[in-house]
């Protein structure tokens, strides 16, 4: 059984929880043999906030700002992207409330990041992250992971899914992630 914990879902009375309980019960089935799961998508999405990407993140995030909250500035990267005939789209906004905001915020700067490495050199700002290998590395890995949850995330969601289904793209996740964890171990 697998809930995102709604009282409709897990309450003790008229909840889906309570009846298929009540159920069983009457079948003379054994309760203890369902596996209860918290929603699988608020999980993943929770693994993705647990992740530690702030020193990149609030990089991206300064910049991005300073790019799109004042429309001067914003146009002139426009303007620099278009005179460089770069097709990637603009940088995008972060949200923190949106689950998939974070890798394609990531993706986008990672994607723009030489066009506004020239624009902020254009503006006089300096930003020492922006050339140093172990933030573009942790820049990188920021994409790399965010991209992988976000298609996990998408797997786990649309209607008609079963449970076996679920868990199975789940535990696939998790076996990539142990791969990931020995080629990381073995320098690969």
């Amino acid at each position: 059984m697998c809930s995102d914990g709604a009282p409709a879902m897990v309450g003790n009375v008229k909840g889906v929880t309570a009846r298929l309980y009540n159920h069983l019960a009457e079948l003379n089935l054994p309760t203890n043999d369902v596996i209860w799961y918290h929603c699988i998508i608020h999980q993943a999405v929770l693994c993705c906030k647990v992740i530690d990407l702030k020193n990149v993140m609030d990089v991206v995030v300064k910049i991005v700002n300073y790019i799109r909250s004042h429309a001067l500035n914003h146009r002139q990267f426009e303007e620099l992207l278009n005179q460089v005939e770069n097709e990637s789209g603009d940088v995008v906004y972060f949200s923190d409330v949106r689950g998939r905001s974070r890798g394609k915020t990531l993706a986008q700067f990672c994607n723009l990041i030489k066009e506004i490495k020239l624009f902020l050199q254009m503006k006089g700002k300096h930003y020492p992250d922006l050339d140093d290998e172990k933030w573009i590395s942790d820049l990188a890995f920021g994409v790399d992971i965010t991209s992988h949850l976000n298609d996990l995330n998408l797997k786990l969601q649309g209607k008609n899914k079963l449970i076996h289904e679920l868990l199975g793209n789940v535990n696939a996740f998790q076996e990539k992630l142990s791969l990931w964890k020995l080629q990381f171990s073995q320098n690969c």
